[in-house]
């Protein structure tokens, strides 16, 4: 993962241009305005700016406003339905064919999930799961399917918030950690705001 996004510095500490362009694609599940989404909304501002080409995509609508230029699969609420997932998988499958980017950021659960099979299949050479929370605050059912995704290699590699977070996941295996790294998340500094607002 190393590879896929330093740029280059300046001799006075500036940003430079990078030495490769890349395609990069974060894949959320809704943007809900939760911590994922606000830091991939962060990394994907930053990565443009550095002259990367970066694509927000959400498999649900959200009360929350919508990135500008951000890409919704089914404008509706977040469903379990097997037909709407089953439908999720080949839009998702289909857009990463047409894109072709060089890589795809899962941001929750099942957007991990998604852009570790469906990167898979689209040919996609980094497909990256990031956990923001602990192991048990998620659906159990979609963490053993996680798990099975690290060991069967669907993910090429997976980012932890904190190394709190991360030793959650080692019940998983060796397998799993070895393509786990810890990067802190790069929050902005959050702005206070009045109680009532």
């Amino acid at each position: 993962m190393n590879e896929l996004w330093q740029p280059r510095r300046e001799a006075a500490g500036t940003v430079a241009t990078p030495l490769h362009r890349h395609s990069i694609v974060f894949l959320g599940t809704a943007h809900d305005g939760g911590g994922s989404s606000v830091l991939a909304s962060t990394l994907a501002s930053a990565m443009r700016a550095d002259g990367h080409h970066v694509e927000e995509w959400y498999l649900f609508g959200s009360y929350a406003d919508t990135p500008p230029g951000a890409r919704v699969f089914l404008n509706q609420r977040r469903s379990r339905s097997p037909i709407t997932l089953a439908v999720l998988f080949a839009r998702v499958v289909t857009a990463l064919r047409e894109r072709k980017p060089d890589a795809v950021f899962g941001l929750q659960p099942l957007s991990n999930l998604l852009a570790a099979a469906a990167g898979a299949l689209a040919g996609v050479r980094h497909r990256i799961g990031t956990h923001h929370l602990p192991y048990d605050q998620f659906n159990p059912l979609l963490m053993k399917l996680d798990g099975v995704a690290g060991r069967l290699g669907l993910y090429s590699d997976l980012v932890a918030c904190g190394q709190s977070v991360a030793d959650t996941y080692r019940h998983n295996g060796e397998t799993y950690m070895r393509r786990l790294r810890v990067i802190p998340n790069g929050h902005r500094k959050p702005v206070t705001a009045e109680r009532a607002a």
